[in-house]
């Protein structure tokens, strides 16, 4: 029989271990550093949830996977477009094949930039609840469809829902005295909108949200998208706060660089298959944004909040990685081909 100090040493041990493990996830990574697969792989056993590894968009081999899904979906948009437009090419008859050929490609890229825009929709500023999060997922796509379907029945929507943590502190600390200026009062002003009275006064919330690609359809493109837009803001409450609903061309320069479609299709797959907070130069980061626009990432807005070798206040804490972690596997897992976060209509 086992004497009662041994089962009073085993329960604080086990004690110790979990006050130990409360301080690992509290920790945040080192100012420039950026965490990597094994990194995440280690924090993730820390809160005992090695089930989690290489399951979710925030494993390198699956997010280069979903990538690629995310394009194919994207280039079934294209395809119904072009096939449109060769309809309308097959007419021309007068032309000879080397001009329809050359008219056809120029025509093809116009159209595709004439239908497709590029949409955002910021659903609803919520706390650090997994259940809470992942209603809120599945309330955003049932209010979508039901907006959509059935009234604009030649415009098609593919995306995902996405969770964005926020340090409300950070934001009402900046000063935001850097390039993204107004996108980062922009975007404090439309969080503490959205938050309430209630949440307005808390250090975090989660941002669920939506980023995708809308086809627009064969009508007047501009006509059907001020139907939409109001339509959106109308058809539900949640919505209807400035700033909430954006719907955007595709820009057609990088730089000096002329860029196609193509190319910003390739580019959207990938951020909104990040899976985390932030995708810079194709790289990862569990770190707050402060603004809306990535005008925010320099070392310059950084130095106000830390110093070189400190923890970085910008980085999220391993317990919110972890919950991050824990909500994308359970989005995905709502259908069994494991994207559950992807929206289509």
């Amino acid at each position: 029989m086992r004497s009662k100090a041994f089962e009073d040493m085993k329960h604080d041990s086990r004690g110790a271990l979990t006050r130990l493990r409360t301080v690992l996830l509290k920790q945040r990574l080192l100012a420039n550093e950026r965490m990597t697969q094994s990194q995440l792989n280690r924090i993730l056993r820390s809160a005992s949830k090695e089930h989690l590894i290489e399951r979710t968009l925030l494993a390198d081999s699956i997010w280069s996977k979903h990538q690629a899904m995310m394009l194919k979906r994207f280039q079934l948009m294209l395809n119904r477009i072009e096939k449109r437009q060769q309809k309308t090419n097959d007419n021309i008859k007068r032309l000879n094949a080397a001009v329809l050929n050359d008219q056809s490609t120029n025509d093809l890229e116009t159209e595709y930039r004439r239908r497709l825009r590029f949409i955002t929709i910021l659903h609803a500023a919520i706390s650090l609840d997994l259940d809470e999060m992942l209603r809120q997922a599945e309330d955003f796509q049932a209010r979508l469809r039901q907006a959509l379907v059935g009234e604009f029945p030649s415009v098609r929507v593919v995306g995902a829902i996405e969770f964005e943590f926020i340090n409300l502190d950070l934001m009402r600390k900046a000063t935001f005295e850097f390039e993204g200026k107004h996108s980062g009062e922009r975007k404090r002003s439309t969080l503490f909108d959205m938050l309430g009275p209630q949440l307005s006064k808390s250090d975090f919330c989660v941002l669920v949200h939506f980023h995708g690609v809308i086809d627009l359809g064969t009508d007047d493109q501009e006509r059907t998208k001020q139907r939409l837009d109001i339509r959106l803001r109308t058809f539900s409450s949640c919505w209807s706060k400035p700033n909430q609903i954006q719907i955007k061309h595709f820009s057609d320069k990088f730089g000096a660089t002329k860029k196609t479609v193509s190319r910003s299709l390739q580019d959207i797959a990938r951020y909104i298959t990040k899976g985390c907070n932030l995708l810079h130069s194709k790289h990862r980061y569990f770190k707050y944004k402060v603004a809306f626009d990535q005008a925010d990432l320099g070392t310059a807005l950084d130095a106000m909040f830390i110093k070189e070798g400190t923890e970085d206040a910008r980085m999220m804490p391993f317990e919110q990685i972890v919950l991050c972690t824990d909500a994308m596997d359970r989005l995905m897992a709502r259908r069994r081909t494991r994207d559950g976060y992807v929206v289509t209509l």
